[in-house]
């Protein structure tokens, strides 16, 4: 991943699917690696053209399974605590 922005989408409705849109196509220097939405294939669909992707069903597990994110987007109702990089430092949630 290099000095890309690794970024965890939770949810992935309209609007999630556009932040994921607008983070691989848009954003310089950052890139989409796990995503997590109650409808798995909602979540599936909106990735679908970005390899690597990690797709979950729960926002805790997309957090637990993947360690490449050093940024989290919370989209809609999605709840979850602080998010730990697996050094037990924060990772940065937008909300």
């Amino acid at each position: 991943m290099g000095d890309l922005l690794g970024v965890a989408v939770l949810g992935a409705g309209h609007m999630g699917a556009d932040h994921i849109r607008r983070l691989d196509r848009v954003v310089s220097g950052a890139r989409v690696v796990a995503v997590a939405d109650p409808d798995a294939e909602r979540a599936k669909e909106a990735v679908a053209a970005i390899p690597g992707v990690s797709v979950h069903t729960e926002a805790e597990a997309a957090l637990a399974a993947n360690r490449r994110f050093r940024s989290v987007v919370r989209i809609g109702p999605v709840q979850v605590g602080i998010a730990y990089d697996g050094r037990g430092r924060e990772k940065h949630i937008a909300v």
